[in-house]
């Protein structure tokens, strides 16, 4: 069977030249017809479908992936009928420059270690290439600790030379850290709601969308930007946006209206 139709999800962000440039390739490797749609508007209509009462309500989809955030304010009406009302994005504020934030925190530790002295992170032999890879894995295990715990502790055994290292690190630090990052997430939330012509209290739920969505302290805004919504527990997180490109091309569900190109 040839696969010749495609629904390729985009950041907000993303330019008219990219994603130009991003149905040329499509079209290259033999795609004959493709359909760009955002990532945040797609986890909503994967909602859509899932949701488990059909019933007129405005939600909130926030989609943050590994570079970039995004979020979709989105009128469902009890016959499936979506009405995208708003939308807005930020770009370098996705999981990976959250991540970057620690994992140079760290390096500032290690770095203040008397044992360390001989480490140079910027050289490229084997050895501190692998202590820079044994850093990033643990950092990864550190955030993912950090969205249920109040602290954790970062250690790794022989980390260079054969020394060990260690450093408690709290979540509340962690936030520290990534403060602006947060404040262009949140940032990204005012818009789409003004753009919206609605207010906090308006919105009934809240779709959360991608892995980083469990970074700590986006949660927690969102709970108390938003006191009124519940949070939606229909849709995996991981999944939202490849299941509402799906969507997006069948008869399941249908966008009536927006109040955006792309």
């Amino acid at each position: 069977m040839k696969i010749n139709k495609a629904v390729i999800t985009v950041p907000y962000h993303l330019t008219e030249f990219r994603q130009k440039q991003m149905i040329k390739i499509a079209y290259n490797v033999g795609f004959e017809q493709i359909d760009l749609i955002q990532e945040s508007e797609a986890a909503g209509i994967a909602y859509a479908y899932y949701r488990q009462k059909r019933i007129d309500e405005n939600i909130l989809l926030f989609d943050i992936g590994g570079g970039n955030c995004g979020v979709s304010i989105l009128s469902l009406k009890s016959n499936d009928e979506i009405i995208v009302l708003g939308t807005d994005g930020k770009g370098h504020a996705g999981g990976e420059d959250f991540e970057e934030k620690l994992r140079e925190f760290i390096k500032v530790k290690i770095k203040e270690k008397p044992e360390f002295k001989n480490l140079d992170f910027t050289k490229t032999d084997k050895a501190t290439l692998r202590t820079i890879i044994k850093i990033k894995d643990r950092t990864q295990d550190i955030i993912s600790q950090l969205s249920n715990d109040k602290d954790a502790l970062f250690k790794i055994t022989d980390l260079y030379e054969g020394e060990d290292f260690e450093l408690k690190i709290t979540r509340d630090k962690y936030m520290e850290l990534c403060k602006d990052l947060l404040n262009k997430c949140y940032e990204a939330c005012a818009k789409a709601l003004t753009r919206s012509n609605l207010k906090a209290e308006n919105i009934n739920k809240i779709v959360l969308s991608g892995g980083s969505s469990r970074t700590p302290g986006i949660q927690e805004y969102l709970k108390n930007k938003f006191k009124m919504a519940k949070f939606s527990q229909e849709i995996n997180a991981d999944e939202a946006c490849a299941q509402g490109a799906a969507l997006f091309k069948s008869s399941l569900v249908k966008i009536i209206s927006k109040n955006y190109h792309i």
